[in-house]
């Protein structure tokens, strides 16, 4: 990806961090963890190394147990559903009494409740969308996106242009930061021959995601090369696993797949892997690619908006339209492809570290903190 003059000015716009620090409190009413989940916990995380007072609200144990493994103070919400005045009543007793100045929400559910909440109780709001999906006219959505919030933050520039279309979201409010990943002080020795081949998936278990085009795909691909010994390890839960679990069965290969459920530890697993599949129908911005590149573990994404922000098909990866017979020659061409295994791997990592680093998202975001809390 080559960088515009303008996109290099901005890069490089010097930005004076003011020495007060901000009190902050993000909000995620999710049951699995996913790219969202994750991206909040990484910018919460980053944010309170920056000296800020962050915390944490959830609904679900998962997200409290990410949290408190990223060591960020948590506060329990129940965020049922609109009508959650206890939640709303919560909040705003927060705001009061921890002298809050911003509450960010990242999932559907909450953006009603953070967005009134931080109304009545006097802060600032942000949403943060990370998925592509237009945003319907209707009255909840004016309130919400038109009017009550402050800022609209997303992480690729298809839902940036999506967000225009609608008529009633003011264009100052959207504001486009991409993810940022965490490196490894080494990337683990590659391997010319491995054996077993592992084949990763990481992220929530949903339709959407297409495992099991990823699944029918590694079984066809078990057949063309019985020579090799292949593995697929899917990392997360959600809504899906019981059915996939059924289809590997099905397929009979169910002890070449492993469901690893959600985990902490999905860089120490990726680095045992050799190959990153994701070909979901839709993504904002896929974060769990990013962090695959960065442990050296060449990805083969969807040809879809937000991995084309990402990569150059055959450069730094493979791009492939989500269904079996594409999926299927990606997966073939890195198995028996170690050259361009390895020259994907290395240029992956030269594009995280000019456009993708955890510092350069830090630096953006706590940037638009400030404008939004100090006017």
């Amino acid at each position: 990806m080559v960088l515009t003059g303008k996109d290099q000015v901005k890069l490089k716009t010097r930005f004076i961090k003011p020495t007060k620090p901000l009190n902050i409190l993000f909000l995620n009413s999710s049951a699995v963890f996913g790219g969202t989940e994750k991206w909040a916990i990484m910018a919460a995380e980053e944010l309170q190394r920056r000296g800020h007072q962050v915390y944490f609200g959830y609904r679900h144990r998962v997200i409290r147990e990410a949290a408190h493994a990223a060591n960020l103070p948590v506060v329990h919400f129940s965020l049922l559903n609109d009508a959650d005045f206890v939640s709303i009543l919560k909040m705003i007793r927060m705001i009061r009494h921890n002298n809050l100045q911003l509450i960010i929400s990242t999932k559907v559910k909450e953006y009603w409740l953070g967005t009134l909440a931080a109304k009545l109780g006097g802060c600032k709001s942000l949403i943060r969308l990370g998925i592509n999906r237009p945003i319907v006219n209707k009255w909840k959505n004016r309130k919400i996106f038109g009017r009550w919030s402050d800022a609209i933050l997303v992480n690729s520039k298809p839902i940036v242009d999506t967000l225009l279309d609608a008529p009633f979201i003011p264009p100052h409010k959207i504001h486009h930061i991409y993810n940022g990943v965490f490196f490894p002080k080494m990337l683990p020795e590659f391997d010319e021959n491995p054996s077993p081949f592992i084949f990763s998936f990481v992220g929530s278990l949903i339709p959407r995601k297409n495992v099991d085009i990823l699944i029918h795909s590694f079984k066809e691909l078990s057949i063309l090369h019985p020579e090799h010994d292949l593995r697929i390890w899917i990392i997360g839960d959600g809504s899906e696993r019981e059915n996939l679990v059924e289809l590997t069965a099905r397929l009979d290969i169910a002890q070449r797949v492993k469901f690893w459920g959600h985990r902490q530890d999905v860089p120490k697993l990726l680095s045992h892997c050799h190959a990153f599949v994701l070909v979901s129908d839709n993504e904002g911005f896929p974060n769990a690619a990013l962090e695959a590149m960065s442990y050296g573990v060449p990805v083969v994404l969807s040809n879809i908006a937000g991995a084309k922000e990402i990569i150059t098909d055959r450069q730094n990866g493979l791009l492939v339209e989500p269904n079996n017979e594409q999926v299927l020659s990606g997966m073939e061409t890195l198995l028996t492809n170690s050259s361009l295994r390895r020259k994907l791997r290395e240029n992956a990592r030269d594009t995280l570290e000019n456009l993708f680093t955890i510092d350069q998202m830090g630096n953006r975001l706590e940037k638009l903190l400030y404008g939004l809390c100090n006017g």
